[in-house]
């Protein structure tokens, strides 16, 4: 479930509209709004490698700048653990795509790069966004350590009433992030207003994520109007109840499975392979069955008949 939230959550931040939405409403620096958003494009190339490619993602878009290009670096980091060595990895990252764009331009000059990282974990983001943190302190001059740092947004550092004056799909995007599926249901109509403004496309790839993001069989349908999307807050009370409904049922069911196991282990000693045929069986009526079976039975066999 995890890695598919990971790769969906990839998938929303490869739309260029949400990319604008991030830098626009997240970024508290002046140079965004010199940004040419018309220009946004994303760039193939990919440079997290090896062990890191589970924990996170890069994304990388070129724009234009004051009439010159710049490119964004985004880093999705997906794990609650934090690494503390975040900016020496990016820093790698990103001394790798300069050397990409050394040997594509015709220019002696590289153009400029912003690093930006997207975290989404549980955990408060505890690492340095600045190189030199790293670095012990020494008599040496500090202009010989590489002055590197990069932009940190951690979606459960932004507060719930910040994202509710920003008014965007990003906005509703983090919303989700920061709410259990009970507390989305409390606040779906909040949800509602955070992405209500967007284009129908926008809309539909939002709640399309959502729907996967909950886990919850929320109805596909192609959203042309405001008027259509308040029927999201009847959808999703529906979903919800669906989905509570099948956890408590899972709940019920994995505990008679392991009373079976148990009352079998005592009576007739512990067996991995009737454990695992127990385990297996979903049908609530039949382990119901053996579990009635289990006191008067002989053998272990003779119960598990009872699930077949």
């Amino acid at each position: 479930m995890r890695r598919d939230h990971d790769s969906q959550y990839k998938d929303l931040f490869s739309n260029s509209t949400l990319v604008a939405e991030l830098l626009r409403s997240f970024i508290a620096e002046e140079f965004v709004q010199h940004l040419d958003f018309s220009t946004l494009k994303k760039v193939n190339a990919h440079f997290v490698t090896g062990k890191y490619r589970k924990r996170e993602a890069d994304i990388i878009y070129e724009m234009q700048f004051k009439k010159n290009p710049i490119y964004i670096f985004l880093l999705l980091e997906f794990q609650s653990t934090v690494d503390k060595f975040m900016s020496l990895r990016l820093l790698e990252y990103i001394c790798q795509f300069y050397k990409d764009l050394q040997k594509a331009l015709e220019t002696d000059l590289l153009p400029p790069v912003f690093p930006l990282v997207l975290y989404s974990g549980d955990k408060q983001w505890s690492a340095p966004v600045q190189f030199r943190d790293l670095v012990a302190p020494s008599t040496m001059p500090g202009r010989y350590v590489p002055d590197f740092r990069y932009y940190k947004i951690a979606v459960n550092e932004i507060s719930t009433e910040r994202l509710a004056k920003i008014r965007n799909a990003v906005a509703s995007i983090f919303f989700v992030e920061k709410s259990s599926p009970g507390e989305l249901a409390a606040g779906i109509k909040q949800f509602v207003e955070l992405v209500k403004s967007e284009k129908p496309e926008v809309i539909q790839v939002v709640t399309d994520w959502l729907s996967s993001m909950q886990g919850l069989k929320f109805p596909k349908k192609q959203i042309s109007s405001i008027t259509d999307l308040t029927e999201v807050t009847t959808m999703w009370a529906t979903a919800v109840k669906e989905h509570d409904s099948n956890v408590k049922r899972r709940a019920i069911l994995s505990e008679r499975q392991h009373i079976l196991v148990d009352l079998m282990g005592i009576k007739f000693r512990p067996s991995e392979k009737a454990n695992r045929r127990v385990l297996a069986t979903t049908d609530a009526t039949k382990l119901d069955r053996a579990l009635k079976a289990v006191v008067a039975a002989s053998s272990r066999d003779e119960v598990l008949k009872c699930r077949d």
